[in-house]
């Protein structure tokens, strides 16, 4: 029978960032979770063991020092390895500024999946917001507290994580324009770019659209016969 710990915050009014629950749990081998579709956001992480998790079409597995996002109205599963079954804790979240909080972190439909150092201090504050209980002015403010502290250390690390993902885009298009003007006489399609780059078309299309105007600017009719709505 899994182990499990779970604290429910239904006093949580404010708008920007509410805390709806959070928990922390050692799975039995197996222990399954879904699939499902969750009305807020959830960050497990991942404190020791294995595991793997799938949102949509995607699959990821897991160990201990990485963690995963779930966002509302997403179908989601995750299940504990059978020989090493994963302990995680978890917070439970909403609130109007959490989507942009989400994107600072660079966390999302794209990069659900992330790596953290930092699991024991993650793991400290979820076990002291579990433990500040009550609907005080002074409790709330204290889970208020607590749970910037959580995204203050996620945000530490994640930061990390995001500049190495910007180098990697930055050399994609370093590679594509080396691609485009050695060929700038020829009908260049974004097929033909992330052949050479070596990535897929869709992550190339995005990546291009989303960094191009940044890096130089170069006539996009000419360029790619594709509009950046297919990202």
């Amino acid at each position: 029978m899994e182990q499990a710990r779970v604290i429910e915050f239904s006093d949580e009014s404010r708008h920007d960032l509410e805390l709806c629950f959070a928990g922390i749990s050692q799975c039995e081998p197996q222990h399954s979770y879904g699939p499902a579709v969750r009305p807020n956001y959830l960050i497990h992480i991942v404190l020791k063991g294995k595991g793997q998790f799938r949102s949509g079409n995607a699959s990821y597995a897991l160990e201990a020092g990485q963690g995963f996002l779930i966002q509302p109205d997403k179908v989601t599963y995750y299940i504990a390895d059978r020989e090493d079954p994963w302990e995680y804790c978890w917070v439970g979240f909403r609130g109007n500024r959490v989507e942009e909080l989400l994107r600072e972190l660079d966390l999302g439909d794209e990069h659900p999946v992330f790596a953290c150092e930092q699991t024991g201090a993650l793991k400290s504050v979820i076990l002291d917001l579990m433990n500040i209980q009550g609907s005080h002015l002074a409790q709330r403010l204290h889970r208020d507290a607590m749970i910037m502290e959580f995204f203050s250390i996620l945000a530490s690390q994640l930061h990390v994580a995001s500049s190495a993902r910007d180098q990697e885009r930055n050399e994609y298009i370093r590679q594509a324009i080396t691609y485009i003007q050695g060929n700038y006489d020829q009908p260049v399609k974004v097929s033909d770019i992330a052949a050479h780059i070596g990535i897929e078309r869709a992550i190339c299309t995005c990546c291009l659209w989303n960094t191009w105007e940044s890096h130089r600017r170069i006539t996009s009719q000419r360029i790619v016969s594709q509009e950046p709505g297919n990202c």
